[in-house]
Formats: structure tokens, sequence, C-alpha cells
């Protein structure tokens, strides 16, 4: 039997439900690679394998489910292009603002001599140690 064949012989009903339990598996999956990949010091194969796994039912899944309600594909990668292209406005947005709230070194230099003014000798000597490790971590 062909995969739309199970679809078939299953209907929809039952597709949609196990559709949903193999998405709650994979966001478990997942949720457990997130964990260890930040939390623990454990080896990531069996973990990438577990998601590669859910993803595969679910994968398989959705095109019984696209089957059964007659969405065609064409109809997935104009909407998949659509989200795509919003997300890079996003992410061009994002670009932009950390370019308008990039400080330049020249205008730290600027800040700090002006603060310059009536310090004594050791706040300048900071101000100067300060700005040096500033260049550094910019730069």
């Amino acid at each position: 039997m062909t995969k739309y064949e199970q679809a078939e012989f299953f209907g929809i009903e039952n597709r949609l439900v196990k559709l949903s339990e193999e998405c709650g598996e994979l966001i478990q999956a997942l949720t457990k690679y997130y964990e260890v990949l930040h939390f623990a010091n454990r080896d990531k194969k069996p973990y990438i394998e577990n998601i590669k796994e859910e993803m595969a039912d679910v994968y398989l899944l959705c095109s019984e489910v696209r089957h059964l309600l007659d969405i065609h594909g064409h109809e997935l990668e104009q909407l998949m292009e659509y989200k795509i292209k919003r997300t890079d406005k996003v992410i061009e947005q994002e670009r932009n603002k950390k370019i308008d709230n990039y400080v330049g070194e020249s205008e730290i230099e600027e800040l700090i001599n002006e603060m310059k003014i009536g310090m004594v000798d050791e706040g300048r000597f900071a101000l100067e140690l300060f700005l040096n490790k500033l260049k550094v971590k910019i730069g």
C-alpha cells in the first residue's frame, strides 16, 4: 500500500488525530534536545536521531493529510515563499535596529573627552583604560 492508500483506508479523522499526536512527540523530542544542548553535557546524537524519527512521522502524516484535503504542493510552495519573504523583512528590520543603535568609536571618544573636563588625573586614566578595553571589544 502507498502512503495515500493508507491515508484513505484510515480516513481524515484518524490521520488528523495521528498527526496531532506525532506533532506532540516531535515537540517533546525538540524540547529534550534543547535541554541537552543548554543544560547537560551528554552525547547529542541519540537526541538528534529521535528528532529525525519524529520529523519523518510528522512529514509523512502531513503529506497524507494534504492528500486527503486535496491541498496541492504549489499552494504550499507559494505560502512558504511568502513566509520566507516576510521573515526576511523582519531580519532586515532587526539588522537596521542594530546599526541604528551602534555607538561608534568616535562617539565614545567624544563622550569620554567631555567627561574628562574637570576630572583629576586618576579619573582620566581610568576613562582611558575603559576606552581601550571598549575598543578591543568593539573592534
